[in-house]
């Protein structure tokens, strides 16, 4: 984790297309849901970079499963900052997984519906 004046930012010593993402992008995922700094901050990041890594189509959709129950735990959140952050994971996810995202909508809509009713 790199400190800046006002940013922090994660710095990959391997990079995250090289990295096996059972069990890490499972543990970031269950960490969406911490509120202490640092780690809500390393959950979030760490989740967003290996999303986003080239080619992790391919690492994410065998995880699907549990990603998706720990993405609807934070969801479920009563912080709106977690379940901000849950959404913009949620995001990310579909783009990289498309059409396999389909069968875990239904795990969402609740979620996300009551969270644009409390905004």
């Amino acid at each position: 984790m790199s400190h800046g004046n006002v940013n922090l930012k994660l710095t990959w010593e391997i990079q995250p297309e090289d990295l096996n993402y059972d069990p890490l992008l499972l543990i970031c995922f269950e960490g969406l849901v911490e509120q202490a700094h640092p780690y809500k901050f390393l959950a979030y990041q760490c989740s967003i970079d290996l999303l986003s890594a080239s080619n992790s189509s391919n690492k994410i959709i065998p995880l699907l499963p549990k990603l998706i129950r720990s993405l609807r735990g934070a969801l479920n959140s009563k912080y709106e900052s977690i379940c901000l952050k849950a959404v913009e994971v949620t995001k990310i996810l579909s783009s990289k997984v498309k059409e396999k995202l389909n069968p875990y909508v239904k795990f969402f809509i609740q979620p996300i519906n009551k969270l644009s009713y409390d905004m």
